[in-house]
C-alpha cells in the first residue's frame, strides 16, 4: 500500500512539473534557440506588446527594421522567418521555421489545426491564401493555409473583429 501511494505521489509530482516546464522559462539573448508557444502567445517569452527596443535586445542576430505605411513598424528575423510588428502589438512565423512549435501547427492540416485550436471565429481570403482566425487568451490567432497546409501563423494582442493581418 505505502508503494502504491508514493508512486501515485511521484506521478503528480512528475505531471506538474512537466506542464508548465515553459511558462517561467528564462530565455537567454540570441537566435540559437527559437520557441513558439501559441498557447500563450509568445515567442522566446516575448509577447506581441513587447516594444522594438526590447525586441532587439531580446533578438541579438541580424535584424532588417523596415517602415511599412499600413502596419508601421517592421523587425524581420529573416534567416528565422519571424517578422515582429511592434505598432500592431502582433508578431508572425512562417514556413520554413527554424525553432520549436510547442503546439505544431505550420505545415499541418486545416482539420489538424481545428480540431487543436477549435472553429475559428472568422475566416478570410488574401493573395490566394485561406486564413482562418482563432480567438485566444491573449487575443488572435490567425493561420494561413496554402493547399490545405498551414504556412503562416499571426499571433497578435487584438481580438479577431479588430486584427489587422500584416505582411
Amino acid at each position: 500500500m505505502k508503494i502504491k501511494k508514493y508512486g501515485i505521489i511521484g506521478l503528480l509530482i512528475l505531471s506538474i512539473s512537466c506542464t508548465g516546464a515553459h511558462k517561467g522559462q528564462k530565455y537567454d539573448p540570441g537566435c540559437a534557440q527559437m520557441v513558439l508557444d501559441l498557447e500563450l502567445g509568445t515567442l522566446n517569452g516575448l509577447t506581441p506588446k513587447a516594444s522594438a527596443g526590447k525586441i532587439k535586445a531580446r533578438f541579438t542576430c541580424p535584424i532588417v527594421e523596415q517602415q511599412d505605411e499600413s502596419c508601421g513598424t517592421v523587425l524581420a528575423l529573416e534567416s528565422y522567418t519571424v517578422k515582429f510588428f511592434p505598432d500592431q502589438n502582433a508578431f508572425e512565423v512562417y514556413y520554413p521555421f527554424k525553432g520549436k512549435q510547442l503546439q505544431r501547427v505550420l505545415l499541418e492540416s486545416r482539420q489538424q489545426v481545428d480540431a487543436q485550436f477549435g472553429k475559428p471565429v472568422k475566416e478570410m481570403k488574401s493573395d490566394g491564401l485561406e486564413i482562418a482566425l482563432y480567438a485566444r487568451s491573449y487575443g488572435t490567432l490567425a493561420v494561413a493555409f496554402d493547399r490545405g497546409k498551414a504556412r503562416k501563423l499571426w499571433v497578435s494582442y487584438t481580438s479577431p473583429e479588430k486584427v489587422k493581418l500584416c505582411d
